[in-house]
Parts: structure tokens; sequence; C-alpha cells
């Protein structure tokens, strides 16, 4: 599945809106279908919110794709035998 387009602060307002949407009492699968997400992630943005609060419908940082395999305690061993 591709990231949704637009900013951070766009991205945040439309989780923001969504729960807010829930929290008025309308279902998962209306809200999801107005603001444009999957159902799951209407929810999965309910249960954040209710968790952790505002800080849960905050944007992540971007990871830029995998984590790296070598621990970072293993780079000075690591550089010791390319050298």
């Amino acid at each position: 599945m591709t990231r949704p387009t637009g900013t951070k602060a766009e991205l945040e307002a439309r989780r923001r809106r969504a729960v807010d949407l829930l929290e008025l009492g309308h279902g998962v699968r209306e809200v999801a279908e107005v603001v444009g997400v999957h159902p799951g992630s209407g929810s999965r943005w309910n249960v954040a919110y209710e968790e952790e609060g505002e800080e849960g419908l905050a944007a992540a940082p971007r990871t830029n794709g995998r984590k790296p395999k070598l621990a970072e305690e293993h780079y000075p061993t690591l550089e010791e035998r390319l050298s």
C-alpha cells in the first residue's frame, strides 16, 4: 500500500477529523468513506487517540525504508575489518 498524499499537517488533520466524527457517534465505515481511508485506519486512529490522546494522532517520523540489519554496536568491528 502506498503512503497517502499530503503534508504531515494535512495527514494529521485527516486523522483528527476522523476521530472527531467517531466521537460524535458516526460509524467507522461512514467516517472512513468521508475522509477517504480504509475502515481499519479509522479504527486504529480511534484506538491510538483513546490510548495516547493527541500524541497518538501525530505523524510518525519516516524511516526511509528498512531497518538496518547490523546493530550499531557492531559498526566499529565492521569498520575495523573493512580497513
